[in-house]
């Protein structure tokens, strides 16, 4: 269920805009539901609701801005193509001031996506099979048979930590499984669901260099001063005077 938010009112006679939006999202597997102003209970369970006012049609009925309510308590976003000139009404129907968007698919986007990140990260991860799972001291590993990914390992001060069991006891789970954990309070948890993530993201490189990072940058680098995030091994020998930010120095 997507993160909530306050819903929205997009001007009618930009159809084209918002069923592209739909297309993309349904693409990235979110669930949306269209309506005209009726709802159902499909729509309540799915992540959007686009509900397309009647032209001319004030507010919703009684009974649909309550499903509308509900729905927005659980978490669906919600996205009207009403006049604005309603503003009020639709305000009263849903209980709180909605957003006014402009008529542009960038407009949409910015009102979509803070906090959706990680949950569509999620939702597009595989269901491979974990090979195997190593929580370090520093760095997480989560490996399939296609790729792997890194996160980096809470300290155990870090508020919320709780020990879980060993790596070992994770291998044979479903990817997709332990890229959820990235939605949990757990620190610890949500390095091996990003792990598990990174791991889906990453592909089979072929017909490039296997020199890391460092050499690339360090040949690319030009006439300006080079700042890194992170302070890595080897770092002083291979870009001599970069400016470094690091959270954790010594």
């Amino acid at each position: 269920m997507s993160a909530r938010r306050c819903p929205a009112l997009f001007r009618p006679g930009n159809a084209t805009t918002i069923d592209q939006f739909v297309t993309d999202l349904r693409a990235r597997r979110w669930q949306v539901a269209e309506t005209h102003l009726t709802l159902d209970n499909a729509a309540i369970d799915a992540d959007l609701i686009v509900l397309r006012a009647e032209t001319g049609t004030e507010a919703p009925s009684r009974d649909t801005a309550a499903a509308l309510r509900a729905a927005r308590a659980r978490g669906v976003a919600i996205l009207i193509e009403a006049e604005f000139e309603y503003f009020d009404a639709w305000a009263a129907a849903l209980a709180t001031p909605p957003s006014l968007l402009a008529a542009s698919m960038s407009a949409i986007w910015q009102w979509w996506r803070p906090g959706r990140m990680v949950e569509e990260l999620v939702q597009n991860t595989a269901a491979d099979q974990v090979r195997d799972v190593v929580i370090g001291v520093h760095w997480t590993l989560v490996m399939t048979d296609r790729g792997c990914g890194l996160a980096q390992t809470p300290a155990k001060g870090t508020p919320g930590f709780r020990a879980l069991n060993s790596g070992s006891g994770l291998r044979g789970r479903r990817l997709d499984h332990l890229a959820a954990w990235a939605r949990t309070h757990n620190p610890l948890a949500r390095a091996i669901g990003m792990a598990a993530i990174n791991a889906g993201l990453n592909i089979d490189i072929t017909g490039h260099s296997e020199e890391d990072g460092l050499t690339a940058t360090a040949a690319g680098s030009g006439d300006g001063p080079t700042v890194v995030i992170g302070r890595f091994p080897g770092l002083e020998q291979k870009l001599p005077g970069a400016l470094v930010i690091e959270k954790n120095p010594g």
